[in-house]
């Protein structure tokens, strides 16, 4: 609610102190500024959403695919050092994102990916959370099954994709939301990273909104960027449930 009202604050009540809550005089202007930019600068806007599908796609699809892929010998074999990583594993949620960035920067500038969209997608697969949630689930799934179809002539690779991907699905499913979720609100990386360019290559709506509000100072517009970003994120996450059902 307060960041419809706030969209719909004309610019003499953005900077009223003390700050209002609600409008007193709503306006359209700054939904119509949204679509005028849609209609006359449709390579910028058009680049900062193809930069955030981008992003979201691989970053989710890629997370998604290396945290399964990671967990499964982790949850169903047991090799020297298992114990150790997955205490690295543990430890490594109690930092926060904030704290691993200089050791991201330095990771992607040895890479060789700076000011490149690889710095923004990168960085998303290596999140522990999913490979935690997934070894979790995975060693709930009894042992008899796997060796039933091991008894049948199933391979490793099979009992993966043919039992245990499956059985998975809620997890799955669970991490695709909030990585979807969490990619579009990306800024951190694109912040320190790239900075949004070169020429707007990495930006992302996050970042455009952020330049709106704190760099261009227009706060109504920015909020209406952010109330458009709001709705786009609930319909894919209204997809991704239908899907799911």
């Amino acid at each position: 609610l307060y960041m419809i009202s706030q969209s719909l604050k004309p610019m003499n009540e953005m900077f009223i102190f003390p700050p209002k809550i609600w409008v007193k005089n709503p306006t359209l202007d700054n939904y119509r500024d949204f679509f005028n930019v849609l209609a006359n600068t449709v390579v910028p806007f058009a680049r900062y959403m193809y930069n955030t599908v981008l992003v979201v796609a691989i970053g989710s699809i890629g997370h998604i695919v290396l945290a399964s892929l990671c967990a499964y010998p982790l949850a169903k074999y047991k090799f020297p050092g298992s114990k150790f990583i997955n205490q690295l594993i543990v430890y490594s949620l109690m930092f926060n994102a904030t704290v691993t960035m200089i050791p991201n920067f330095l990771t992607i500038a040895n890479l060789g990916f700076l000011d490149a969209q690889a710095a923004i997608i990168i960085p998303g697969f290596a999140s522990t959370l999913g490979l935690y949630l997934m070894k979790n689930f995975m060693e709930q799934i009894p042992d008899s099954l796997l060796e039933a179809a091991q008894i049948d002539g199933a391979t490793g690779i099979r009992q993966f994709f043919s039992i245990t991907v499956p059985l998975v699905a809620p997890t799955t499913f669970f991490l695709s939301v909030m990585g979807i979720i969490g990619s579009f609100k990306v800024f951190d990386q694109i912040s320190v990273l790239t900075q949004g360019g070169p020429g707007n290559s990495t930006s992302v709506m996050a970042y455009y909104i952020y330049k709106t509000a704190f760099e261009e100072y227009k706060m109504g517009y920015a909020n209406t960027l952010a109330w458009a970003l709001f709705i786009l994120i609930f319909i894919v996450t209204i997809v991704q449930w239908k899907f799911q059902d």
